[in-house]
């Protein structure tokens, strides 16, 4: 039968409007089916049963064409609809959703089996099709269950078996898709996604399930191990120990876990220890998706511990896809003893070691060489000794005369066994091997050590850190950044790593980021939170942001209205934005909570600078020089040189260049910490017409400059400085340029262009002009946002009430404390019925008593609390200071006494001293005083003890002069915590 073909007049889609009612009034139609012609005219009512009539001939006698398709498809999902079969789909997939969510968490915690969880997932995925089908066939009605009723139709029986098929088929489709996303949790496999990119993972603590709650240093010691054993599969990505320890006891979710340790795998578990039994249970998580890829439970004795270990390896391994690059499957791991029993005491150190305290070292000491009488070849119980007894010196009272020869012992046991070990143990040793030969001063021997600790295993985030250490005693810091960068992307979380990147950042001017690190470490907590709280606010002041410079030191002084670091900071950020009487107001309330604390003294140094104010500047000063009983303080002398020149006093001003400039014993000398000073040497040169020197300054600026570069740092300071130097070679132009370039990367201290003398041609130039109208418009805008915003308020500093003790308490605390290597000593004496201390040879001051092992500096903000063992033996003090807290160990220490030496002979000992390493020390005579300057530091003064030994009262270090037997000078040793340093004296 030929297909029906509407007349002209109308086409399908009007007869379709018609029968819809969507035409009015009266028309014509004419239809043509087959050969049979109708013409009719109706009413709108009739012409539409004609059209809905036609229409229906046409689908019954050629088919649904495309257009009909799609209106079944339509009315289809309006039945589903009608039906609630979406509604009820919805639901059974949120329900089911979570039913699996709640089994996966509480399914491991009772034991139940992994196919209870297995058959769970399959009844929900059948139930889905067949909920469907009941929602399509019934209702529940206030009668009951009642079968769904048809919907009225026009259309034929064959069109309504065809659009019954096409909704059971969209039922179907339905079912088969959120069948999939209950399974899978996603739009496919979870591994997908996983296999075809980065594969990483964080090995979380496991949870100690045990009766014994002490039995948690063994399921913290499993997810370590596994850890170690991951970490030797090249193609992944294992986050470090520090960081993913982190979240230990944290109830946080594993999803944030992940992307904080920016891994997108997590693999967490249980360990339960009964006697000699084990039960571990281990489940393997997708971030992205928060699903469980695997999970599986072992039981078995602790001889099978480390088989254990192997077989949750290799799970991983299938089920992330890894290729393992000729690595045995079946020895993934390395059974490292034989003995079980040393393996648990080797964990119970290493529990011990992660605790750094004193007590908790040596506990690990006694563990270690326990493990070790067991098991003599027990390498890593060797690696764990040394690193107890290096950090002992750190964290305890060893000092590194009884600790290093001890480490070095056990560092040589373990490398003599060090090639039965797989990459990643040796890589340990051989850290622990360089830093053990850094502190002993032997840097190209560490060089070495940690380049081969690294090559080894790369993801030794503490060999990165410890080589980036060294590195920049080496004074490379570009090299030492990049080291610190591996290290903390292998272990974001940890507090060193995060220190030591922070600070590297800072110097090569990437404040934005050295901010991030300080920010972790005060999320992390720390016994220096006021200190990165101060930081932090530093690194927007270096950047230009001094509105949230502002805020954020506000915002470190409500946390601890103590910290002068902070308040001074904020004194200083006052005075770039043009805030003189704010930036002296603060600046004098933090010299007044403690008169001596440097950088309070250098805030109010700059506020009077600022205001040409040379006079009461030049008081403050020289008052607080003669109270701290030490002249040589560079910058203090510097700034009284910079005030002389400011007042027009030229000779007083040469008086004080000529001071500074004998701190390094005559020499001029220009490193980072002095570059600021060394402008004010060169300003003074300018001002009294003495072109030589000051082209040698200058020259030796410009070293610095380049050399700047070459680290890559950029830094708005250097710029400022390079517009200093242009000034001071009348090159105006040149100087207007670079101080606008200073200013657009966030230099604020202008106020150093209006008041430093080295800018006085600058001063007098056109470019001036332009220059101050960019910096002064600046800060304006920067002022009146400040002043919409609400501060953080400032709280009160606590006070102090002072207590009578018994006289022994007082003479049990007597004696000498160091807080680290190279540091002034703490003497303490009894005085009366309180302490004085003294720091190094600085003035002494007061410790009054407000307990029985709590003192209080009644012109300052510091607290001494000294701390005891279990036998009452002093072991060190903590010191509290403007949020921070300083721990100083007691040292057995006596200070030698002073004897008188000839000039004559001290005039023997004056020289150059190459030490190994090239590193340099000068050696002077001053009057009848014999002074070392080593490279880049001042110079220190030499006592002597005897007629060749000579002691210093800033440090514990002690030096030796060797004279041949026509006494002539050959060398010195260094004899600093028993670490000898041998030196030969230059012709």
């Amino acid at each position: 039968m030929p297909a029906p073909v509407l007349a002209p007049e109308y086409s399908a889609k009007d007869a379709g409007a018609m029968w819809d009612g969507n035409e009015t009034g009266k028309a014509s139609v004419k239809i043509t089916v087959g050969t049979k012609r109708l013409q009719r005219e109706s009413s709108n009512n009739s012409l539409c049963r004609v059209a809905r009539h036609v229409m229906t001939i046409q689908r019954t006698d050629r088919g649904a064409t495309v257009s009909d398709i799609g209106s079944n498809f339509r009315a289809s999902m309006q039945d589903l609809k009608r039906r609630k079969v979406f509604r009820v789909g919805a639901s059974y997939a949120l329900v089911a959703w979570i039913l699996l969510q709640v089994a996966e968490v509480t399914f491991p915690a009772f034991d139940i089996p992994d196919s209870a969880m297995r058959f769970l997932v399959i009844l929900v995925i059948v139930g889905f099709p067949l909920t469907l089908v009941l929602a399509w066939l019934f209702d529940i009605t206030p009668q009951g269950v009642k079968r769904t009723r048809e919907t009225p139709s026009p259309t034929t029986d064959s069109v309504q078996s065809r659009r019954r098929w096409i909704d059971f088929a969209i039922i179907g489709v339905l079912a088969v898709v959120v069948a999939v996303l209950i399974y899978r949790g996603e739009w496919g496999d979870p591994r997908g996604s996983i296999a075809a990119g980065d594969r990483s993972i964080a090995v979380l603590p496991f949870v100690n399930m045990s009766n014994e709650p002490s039995n948690e240093y063994f399921s913290d010691g499993i997810s370590e191990e596994l850890l170690n054993v991951l970490a030797r599969i090249e193609t992944l990505r294992v986050a470090a120990r520090t960081s993913s320890f982190a979240y230990k006891g944290q109830n946080q979710n594993v999803q944030e876990i992940g992307r904080a340790l920016n891994v997108n795998t997590i693999l967490e578990g249980s360990v339960r220890k009964s006697g000699d039994r084990l039960r571990v249970t281990a489940q393997l998580i997708d971030v992205e998706s928060g699903y469980h890829l695997w999970s599986d439970t072992y039981e078995a004795t602790l001889d099978d511990v480390f088989a254990i270990q192997d077989q949750i390896a290799m799970n991983i391994v299938e089920q992330l896809q890894l290729e393992l690059f000729g690595a045995d499957p079946q020895t993934l791991t390395r059974a490292p003893t034989a003995s079980v029993e040393a393996y648990e005491l080797y964990l119970l150190g290493r529990d011990r070691w992660h605790k750094r305290t004193e007590e908790s070292l040596r506990e690990a000491i006694g563990f270690f060489e326990r493990a070790l009488a067991i098991d003599p070849e027990y390498v890593r119980a060797y690696t764990g000794l040394a690193d107890s007894y290096i950090l002992l010196v750190e964290y305890g009272n060893l000092t590194n005369r009884d600790a290093l020869p001890k480490a070095a012992a056990a560092i040589d046991e373990a490398l003599s066994r060090v090639a039965q070990l797989p990459p990643d143990q040796q890589s340990e040793v051989y850290a622990s091997q360089g830093l053990m030969l850094q502190v002993r001063g032997e840097r190209t021997a560490a060089t070495a050590a940690y380049e081969k600790s690294i090559a080894l295993a790369s993801g030794n985030a503490m060999a990165h850190m410890w080589y980036g250490n060294l590195l920049n005693e080496m004074q490379r810091p570009r090299e030492a950044l990049q080291q610190y960068e591996i290290a903390v992307q292998l272990e974001p979380m940890s507090s060193p790593a995060n220190i030591n990147i922070s600070y590297a950042l800072m110097r090569a001017g990437r404040y934005d980021e050295a901010r991030q690190h300080f920010e972790v470490l005060v999320s992390l907590g720390s016994d220096f939170d006021g200190h990165y709280r101060e930081r932090a606010a530093t690194t927007y002041r270096a950047a230009g942001k001094l509105g949230d410079a502002v805020r954020a030191y506000r915002s470190a002084l409500a946390v601890d209205p103590q910290n002068l670091g902070a308040m001074a900071g904020l004194a200083e950020t006052w005075l770039d934005l043009g805030d003189y009487e704010l930036a002296q107001q603060w600046s004098e309330k933090a010299v007044a909570m403690d008169w001596r604390n440097e950088h309070a003294r250098q805030a109010l140094n700059s506020v009077y600078m600022a205001q040409g104010n040379s006079v009461e500047a030049r008081e403050m000063l020289e008052a607080w020089l003669d109270r701290k009983q030490h002249r040589e303080v560079g910058w203090a002398l510097n700034a009284l040189a910079l005030h002389a020149m400011q007042n027009g006093n030229n000779a007083e001003a040469g008086s004080y260049i000529s001071e500074y400039l004998q701190t390094y014993s005559g020499e001029f000398t220009v490193f980072e910490e002095n570059i600021a000073e060394v402008a004010t040497v060169a300003a003074h040169y300018d001002r009294i017409g003495d072109r030589p020197r000051l082209e040698n300054v200058l020259a030796a600026i410009d070293s610095y400059l380049a050399q700047a570069q070459e680290h890559d740092f950029d830094r708005p300071a250097d710029h400022a400085l390079r517009a200093a130097v242009l000034s001071l070679r009348d090159q105006n132009d040149a100087a207007a340029a670079a101080m606008l370039e200073a200013i657009r990367r966030g230099f604020g201290a202008f106020w150093m262009v209006d008041a430093h003398p080295v800018f006085a041609s600058f001063r007098k130039s056109a470019g001036y002009e332009q220059v101050s109208s960019v910096a002064r418009s600046t800060s304006s805008m920067l002022r009146a946002q400040l002043a919409n915003i609400a501060l953080p308020p400032y709280p009160t500093p606590p006070g102090h009430t002072t207590v009578t003790i018994a006289s022994n308490l007082l003479d049990r605390y007597t004696g000498f404390y160091l807080s680290a290597k190279g540091s002034k000593p703490l003497e303490v004496v009894r005085d009366g019925n309180h302490l004085t201390a003294r720091l190094g040879s600085l003035a002494p001051f007061k410790l009054l008593p407000e307990d029985d092992n709590r003192f209080f500096v009644p012109d300052g903000i510091s607290v001494f609390l000294f701390v005891g063992d279990d036998a009452g033996n002093v072991t060190h003090i903590n010191e509290l200071n403007g949020g921070d807290l300083h721990r100083l160990k007691r040292v057995d220490y006596t200070r030698p006494e002073t004897v008188k030496v000839a000039p004559a002979i001290l005039d023997r000992y004056v020289g150059e001293y190459e030490f190994p390493e090239s590193y340099k020390v000068v050696v002077t005579r001053d009057g009848e005083a014999l002074y070392a300057r080593p490279d880049r530091q001042p110079r220190v003064m030499l006592l002597p003890s005897a007629e060749t030994q000579f002691f210093l009262l800033d440090d514990l270090a002690q030096i030796r002069f060797d004279v041949d037997r026509n006494g002539v000078v050959t060398g010195a040793v260094i004899n600093d915590d028993g670490i000898e340093q041998h030196g030969r004296k230059l012709l």
